[in-house]
């Protein structure tokens, strides 16, 4: 007779998908204008709660939007 005690097993939890975090023209602005003012882009992205990489993507789109907006 075999004395092992087997856990039981359970399927992994599934974590319920995270709502993306969309902001709005004007808080792109206020985020840029925060950059301008010398903030870092982890305080920035901490402040509207998106990751810092996210605070860069929208400062890099700025970029090219400007560059964009000249060409027919």
């Amino acid at each position: 007779m075999s004395t092992e005690c087997s856990a039981p097993t359970k399927a992994p939890a599934v974590a319920p998908n995270r709502q993306r975090k969309m902001l709005t023209i004007s808080q792109k602005v206020r985020l840029l204008d925060m950059l301008k003012e010398g903030k870092s882009y982890a305080a920035v992205g901490h402040h509207y709660g998106i990751n810092e990489s996210s605070v860069r993507y929208i400062k890099k789109e700025e970029n090219n939007k400007d560059d964009s907006s000249n060409t027919f």
